[in-house]
């Protein structure tokens, strides 16, 4: 399996790899994993079997979330200064 996402989630596997050295605390984990449920607008009954998942695995999605994240602020930024140009 590629380490490229088809839908472009990640550019490269080390700024992947980056990101995750640096996310490493259980605390950290479930409090980021939190955040993300509660940006995505979930209710309660959606977050109860994600809240299941072991911590790698919310880990995981965590990171996944916060590289989408940084990437659709970046192309936002990139829209509105070519926009005001």
């Amino acid at each position: 399996m590629s380490k490229h996402s088809s839908s472009g989630d990640w550019s490269t596997s080390s700024e992947f790899e980056e990101l995750s050295s640096k996310i490493t605390s259980e605390k950290e984990i479930l409090a980021l994993f939190e955040k993300m449920m509660e940006d995505m607008n979930l209710n309660e009954e959606k977050k109860a079997p994600l809240r299941e998942k072991d911590l790698g695995t919310k880990r995981e999605m965590v990171l996944q979330y916060i590289i989408t994240a940084a990437k659709t602020v970046s192309q936002r930024i990139i829209a509105a200064t070519q926009t005001n140009i």
